[in-house]
C-alpha cells in the first residue's frame, strides 16, 4: 500500500533534506588532512541539533553516532574515532536527522588532497593525473576524478595530445578502448 503525503508533509521532509544538506555542506567542507573521523560527528551533531533536529542514526538500532564514516575502500556505515584523514583519501559520509517527525538520509563522497585516479582497475599516481590535468588543453576536457569503483572517462583527442606532449601512458590500460569516440 502506498501512503500518499500531503503537501504540508511534503514541504515537512524538504524542510528535513534542506536541514540535513547543510550540515552535509558544512562536513564536506570540514573534511580535511589530519581532522579526525569523531571530530566530524561532533561536528554532525551540534550543526543538526542547531537545526532543531535530532540525529537519526545515533541510537539506532544501538549505532554509538550521528554519521557513519568510511574512509577508501572501507565498508561502509563506518563508526567514527581517533582515524585522521590523510592526503589522498577519499571519504564517504553517510548521516541522517529527524525534524518534526520527518526523517532525512543523505550520503556523499568527498575527495581530500591529491587524490589518484582511476583508470582500468589501475590507480594513477597523482603525478600523471596532475599531468593529464595539465594538459587539457589539447583536448578540451579534464578527466574527472572519480572514487575506486568508477573510471576516468577522456577522449581520443586527449590521449593523442598526451602522447604529442611526450608524456608515459603506456600505464594506462585499454585508454583509447574506453574512452569513448572522438
Amino acid at each position: 500500500m502506498i501512503n500518499l503525503k500531503t503537501d504540508h508533509e511534503i514541504e515537512m521532509m524538504a524542510r528535513a533534506g534542506r536541514a540535513l544538506a547543510s550540515v552535509v555542506d558544512e562536513l564536506k567542507a570540514a573534511c580535511r588532512q589530519g581532522v579526525r573521523t569523531i571530530e566530524l560527528d561532533r561536528l554532525a551533531e551540534r550543526r543538526i541539533r542547531a537545526a532543531g533536529a535530532r540525529p537519526g542514526f545515533l541510537g539506532y538500532h544501538g549505532f554509538p553516532n550521528s554519521i557513519c564514516v568510511s574512509i577508501n575502500d572501507e565498508a561502509v556505515h563506518g563508526i567514527p574515532g581517533r582515524r585522521r584523514i590523510e592526503d589522498g583519501d577519499i571519504v564517504s559520509l553517510d548521516l541522517g536527522l529527524v525534524l518534526d517527525g520527518f526523517w532525512a538520509d543523505m550520503g556523499c563522497t568527498v575527495s581530500v588532497g591529491n587524490v589518484a585516479i582511476l583508470r582500468g582497475g589501475k590507480l594513477l599516481s597523482s603525478e600523471v593525473a596532475s599531468q593529464i590535468a595539465e594538459h587539457e588543453k589539447y583536448g578540451g576536457v579534464v578527466p574527472e576524478v572519480a572514487s575506486r569503483n568508477h573510471l576516468v572517462h577522456a577522449p581520443r583527442l586527449l590521449e593523442r595530445a598526451l602522447r604529442d606532449a611526450k608524456i608515459d601512458i603506456s600505464q594506462i590500460d585499454a585508454f583509447a578502448a574506453t574512452s569513448g569516440p572522438g
